[in-house]
């Protein structure tokens, strides 16, 4: 039971960091757009 809630528990965390990156790219790739016009279209 408790091995069950510890992967459970890891699982979001992992999930939660990974959607942290994801967001951070996001935003840099975003305001990188907006310095160099030349990247989007």
């Amino acid at each position: 039971m408790a091995l069950c809630l510890f992967t459970a528990s890891l699982t979001v965390e992992v999930i939660a960091l990974l959607a942290l990156v994801f967001l951070q790219l996001l935003l840099y790739t975003y305001f990188l757009g907006l310095k160099s016009p030349g990247i989007n279209r």
